[in-house]
């Protein structure tokens, strides 16, 4: 027998985008490509559903307590952070985003 213990746990992470202003339904919160990572490198990605619900699964190392894991989202041609997070409460989080209100104003404006 080997004296190696893998501790490491699978994250399965259920995750809602929501609008600043819920009646703005010009606004999409679907098709938007979220992706979760640690230290630069992407865990897992997913692509939010016409509810603007996705589903993201990594495997954590638990090596570190307290290392922060980054949600970005993925909007036009950009890059935005959306949390951080050190820890979670159990191995399924359920967590709620809202785009903030200058990123739905870029994401209305038409480039002539």
């Amino acid at each position: 027998m080997s004296g190696f213990h893998d501790h490491s746990i699978t994250v399965y992470l259920t995750g809602r985008l929501e609008r600043s202003f819920p009646t703005d339904t010009l606004m999409s919160i679907s098709h938007i490509p979220i992706f979760v990572a640690e230290k630069g490198k992407a865990l897992a990605k997913d692509v939010s559903n016409e509810k603007g619900v996705f589903h993201l699964q990594w495997n954590d190392d638990n090596k570190k307590p307290y290392k922060p894991f980054y949600f970005y989202a993925i909007l036009k041609t950009d890059t935005f952070l959306l949390a951080t997070v050190k820890t979670f409460e159990s191995d399924t989080p359920d967590l709620t985003f809202t785009l903030p209100t200058y990123v739905q104003v870029m994401l209305q404006t038409k480039v002539n």
